[in-house]
């Protein structure tokens, strides 16, 4: 009798942890991508009143000043897993306050929804994009590398990060496009074990300090692990097809 209540207990339990991350931290399949034409129910901020499914777009706005907002997913064999991945956003500012530096982009190998340390790549009012720590100071295992993009209002923007590791040493590129000019900066290899070993990929926008809001526009997310691994098997697949026809 004892073993059963045990043996019950133990499963309410386990439901209810089950339930409890489920809830906090929505986990999508990989290669996963989403251009938020019907749906943000992956995304465990889509009920933050900051952000709003628009008509093809996820939609951040804030008229706080100094605010910052996440919308995050976890894709599992990330992070402690050390797995190549390109994980991109292409996004539109379509206001913003008049002083102030603001930032839109991406959050990377986040612990959570509302991550403490993980990797920022983005794009700055300041005329930069970045790739930083947040969070992981002092470790030994800082990312802080900038290039130059001006931003325009009501301009599409392509962001996309490929990070390659060996070992648990990781390399970060970061490539920016507005479809007429591009960049691309490269954080190389750090040690990322001690603090980017989360799994929550997503996208990230933050206020200036100044003065106003900030409204921007996200109209797809994608993420794609180990990419070689991907192009080698479209090849396969385009070179069966090629044989079939010859047939």
């Amino acid at each position: 009798m004892n073993s059963r209540r045990l043996l019950s207990a133990f499963s309410i339990l386990s439901l209810c942890y089950f339930l409890a991350s489920a809830l906090h931290a929505a986990v999508v399949i990989t290669p996963y991508s989403n251009d938020f034409s019907s749906s943000v129910a992956d995304f465990t901020e889509n009920d933050d009143p900051n952000w709003s499914l628009e008509t093809g777009t996820y939609q951040y706005f804030t008229s706080l000043v100094n605010n910052p907002g996440s919308a995050m997913v976890t894709a599992s064999d990330f992070g402690a897993s050390y797995e190549d991945f390109v994980v991109s956003t292409t996004f539109e500012v379509t206001a913003k306050g008049s002083s102030g530096v603001f930032n839109w982009g991406m959050a990377l190998l986040g612990n959570d929804e509302d991550p403490e340390d993980y990797i920022l790549a983005d794009l700055s009012s300041g005329g930069d994009f970045r790739l930083i720590n947040v969070g992981g100071s002092g470790t030994g295992n800082d990312v802080n590398t900038t290039g130059s993009f001006s931003y325009a209002l009501n301009t599409s923007y392509t962001l996309t990060a490929t990070g390659t590791y060996v070992g648990s040493n990781l390399t970060l590129k970061l490539d920016i496009t507005n479809g007429v000019s591009s960049n691309s900066i490269t954080a190389t290899a750090f040690d990322a074990s001690t603090d980017y070993t989360g799994s929550a990929m997503g996208l990230r926008a933050r206020s200036g300090s100044g003065s106003g809001g900030t409204t921007v526009q996200y109209d797809s997310f994608t993420i794609v692990p180990e990419p070689s691994t991907f192009a080698l098997m479209a090849g396969f697949c385009l070179l069966g097809c090629v044989m079939f026809r010859r047939r």
